[in-house]
């Protein structure tokens, strides 16, 4: 396009400078975000050595409970407001990671046909004596992660505590210091 065919003066100047913010605005919305608004976005799942760790579903809750999972007893602490984490076994790594690392009808399934020992062993077959303790660490780690992430949006009820120092009474707050009201006249 030359100056002679521009419809009018400057054209060209306004379409490559269009071009240039386009990009500049694809380059910005293609990157991650840092901060609370980065954990709005899906993460890519995490994989290691082949394993894919895939995201919680609320069915793993029940797989969770038939399977003895020490993540169950680290919910339960963390909602009793008990700091500190669950000990668990390299057995119970394997154990969760084996669940989390194939889709939940298949791990399910295999629960059903070969009960908590049947899974013990097959997690301790296909992770244990498979993988190397890095491989086993990072998996663990994203096992918890993933586990953390579908439940940060959980909002616990419960009803108010008692105000006061005695657990009982009522707490009036003072007014916010600093703020003065005018007249209502001007």
């Amino acid at each position: 396009m030359s100056d002679a065919d521009e419809l009018y003066p400057g054209q060209k100047r306004e379409v490559a400078e269009r071009a240039a913010r386009e990009a500049a605005y694809a380059q910005a919305n293609g990157a991650v975000l840092p901060g609370p608004l980065a954990e709005a976005i899906e993460p890519e799942p995490v994989e290691v050595a082949g394993l894919r760790v895939r995201r919680v579903v609320h069915y793993d809750f029940v797989l969770l409970r038939r399977l003895n999972s020490p993540l169950l007893k680290q919910l339960a602490r963390a909602a009793e407001g008990q700091a500190g984490g669950t000990e668990f076994s390299d057995e119970d790594a394997y154990v969760m990671v084996w669940q989390f690392t194939r889709p939940v009808r298949e791990a399910a399934a295999y629960l059903a046909e070969h009960g908590a020992n049947g899974v013990r062993a097959a997690a301790l077959e296909s992770i244990g004596c498979a993988l190397g303790p890095v491989e086993v660490g990072l998996l663990v780690q994203a096992v918890e992660r993933e586990f953390v992430r579908a439940l940060s949006t959980v909002v616990k009820y419960e009803p108010a505590r008692p105000a006061g120092a005695d657990g009982g009474g009522a707490v009036f707050m003072p007014p916010p210091a600093g703020r003065m009201t005018g007249s209502a006249g001007g």
